[in-house]
């Protein structure tokens, strides 16, 4: 799921990139507009997220005018494939459509600097379809990684590493998150299998 939208007067909800247990937040009795996509906090419902385009084309050009219309709160100053990349991981772990989901996969196919690095392994040791979007920033290039289990569909794994790093570089991992189940449930998470885990290279 994506991450929940700050409300006016929130407190900060600070995380740790250390080894440990899993981080959770219980987002019960923030409302339904809970999810953003993009960096100036514009909020989605469930609903309106069920009800995206499922056409890879409507999809883009839906997210182009957010793009062009946005009032981002963050210094990083975004190109418009950049942000359609970091979108489009948004989108694949936010509760949406099959159809969306899959029409989200195809834009990335037409995202200029989207690149296919064939099957790697994430940090659990699961095969998948790789997408690479390189970043660059005064601080030095990153390589932010999409893996997509080929059986599935589902996104497995997002990793971030040093331009270059090549397949099998864990060690070398600046930020990632693995997901072990993305879906719907009544349950609140087990403690003992945590819906998603944070590498310990970084946070996401």
């Amino acid at each position: 799921m994506l991450p929940p939208a700050a409300k006016k007067g929130a407190k900060p909800y600070p995380r740790s990139a250390a080894p440990g247990k899993a981080d959770r937040l219980n987002t019960k009795g923030m409302g339904d507009d809970t999810y953003w996509l993009g960096d100036d906090n514009k909020r989605f419902t469930v609903t309106q997220l069920q009800a995206l385009p499922t056409n890879s084309a409507a999809l883009k050009a839906y997210l182009v005018d957010i793009f062009k219309n946005r009032k981002p709160t963050s210094d990083e100053a975004w190109s418009q494939d950049e942000w359609l990349f970091r979108v489009a991981s948004q989108i694949l772990t936010s509760p949406v459509t099959a159809g969306t989901r899959s029409a989200a996969y195809k834009m990335l196919a037409t995202v200029t600097g989207v690149k296919s690095l064939g099957t790697t392994k994430d940090n659990q040791g699961r095969s998948g379809d790789t997408v690479t979007f390189t970043f660059a920033s005064p601080s030095g290039s990153r390589e932010d990684r999409l893996i997509i289990s080929p059986q599935t569909g589902m996104l497995l794994a997002e990793e971030s590493l040093p331009v270059g790093a090549g397949n099998g570089a864990a060690s070398r991992l600046v930020a990632g998150t693995d997901y072990l189940s993305i879906g719907w449930t009544d349950a609140p998470p087990s403690p003992q299998i945590p819906l998603a885990t944070d590498h310990p290279g970084g946070g996401a």
